[in-house]
């Protein structure tokens, strides 16, 4: 009489281990998700600023401007919102977890900045760009160009041309700055000609553009970081 001998505990074993592979091609799947949305982030940064440079140079009134606005906000909103899932999510990313969530809280803090540039004309009710704006703008959407460059080298592992791209935000960052101050010591200087109202709105759009500048700075001083430490 020949026996049956169970295999219950064999089968088990296999689908644990079939069980244990497929949640780490998931994990690799979310690390190479991750470089997808940062990507994307860093493009709606860039519209974000593109936006406000319509704005900025009188191509459109802000209040034309601000549903694409409000839209770009929203999609970014949602994008941040699933980089924090798959960071939840992932096992292992060629750039730590952590520097990745930092990354993506930078480009989402410069955006809140561009479109607050934009809002602060609005809730003010104002429709003519300062002097200095376009001048600022324009340097706004050049970094954010640079950023997204950047991100697209870093998610190719091309971790020796980043440092450079990073160099030019920086340089750009400190141009700005000086820019902004120039503006605001000029309109400081000349207010008697729009009055307080006039001032109030201007300093705050200016300040936002600052706001949006010194976060560009900050991500190019991070992506220099992590091209060193991970290249």
């Amino acid at each position: 009489m020949t026996v049956a001998v169970p295999r219950f505990s064999t089968d088990a074993g296999v689908r644990s281990r079939i069980s244990r592979w497929h949640r780490m091609l998931r994990f690799f799947g979310e690390g190479d998700r991750l470089y997808e949305l940062l990507e994307r982030q860093a493009a709606l940064v860039h519209d974000g600023a593109a936006t406000f440079l319509s704005f900025a140079t009188g191509a459109a009134s802000m209040f034309e401007l601000q549903p694409a606005a409000d839209g770009i906000e929203a999609e970014e909103e949602r994008v941040s919102t699933e980089i924090e899932t798959a960071l939840a999510r992932a096992l292992l990313a060629r750039i730590d977890r952590e520097d990745m969530h930092e990354l993506s809280s930078r480009l989402h803090t410069s955006l809140s900045f561009s479109i607050y540039s934009l809002r602060s004309n609005v809730t003010l009710s104002g429709d003519e760009p300062a002097e200095a704006m376009s001048d600022l703008a324009r340097t706004v959407v050049d970094c954010t160009a640079l950023i997204a460059q950047s991100i697209r080298r870093l998610r190719h592992g091309e971790y020796g041309a980043v440092p450079e791209l990073a160099r030019e935000i920086r340089s750009l960052h400190r141009g700005g700055i000086e820019m902004h101050d120039a503006g605001l010591s000029s309109l400081l200087r000349h207010d008697g000609t729009g009055g307080g109202h006039e001032l109030v709105r201007t300093t705050f759009a200016l300040d936002a553009v600052e706001g949006t500048l010194r976060q560009c700075g900050r991500i190019g001083s991070l992506l220099a970081y992590l091209a060193v430490k991970h290249g």
